[in-house]
């Protein structure tokens, strides 16, 4: 199946989403990516934050939906194009390892064709690592 290409305006839309979280000191965000999931065929907004560490995903949801109300109406992403995870998942943990963008602005860092610590990533847009 043929990847489908992450465009200019979802990576934008990301870094306004991301902007907006930023405004309240509540909800961290402590890595943010763009994440290709080749089972899927398609892109998911990876939103890493301890938030999730004392509160129910139903209620970061919650938070982040109304966030990308505020952003735009005509936004290109939506709640079901992203996830919500731990900044302590594998995931998260394996690339700070690693690597480390942004950790207090947003950045934008493209990686393909990448193994990092045993974990395949077919391709990424990195807004935010921090450790």
């Amino acid at each position: 199946m043929d990847k489908i290409a992450l465009v200019e305006k979802e990576i934008e839309d990301g870094k306004k989403l991301l902007e907006e979280l930023d405004k309240n000191s509540f909800f961290l965000v402590k890595a943010a990516l763009w994440l290709y999931i080749e089972e899927l065929n398609d892109w998911r907004l990876i939103i890493a934050s301890p938030y999730l560490d004392d509160n129910p995903p139903q209620k970061a949801y919650h938070f982040i939906n109304e966030a990308l109300k505020r952003i735009s109406p005509d936004s290109s992403i939506s709640l079901k194009d992203i996830t919500i995870i731990s900044n302590k998942h594998a995931l998260i943990s394996t690339i700070t390892r690693t690597i480390q963008i942004a950790p207090k602005g947003i950045g934008g860092v493209r990686m393909n064709h990448t193994v990092l610590n045993g974990i395949p990533i077919e391709s990424a847009y990195i807004y935010r690592l921090a450790r």
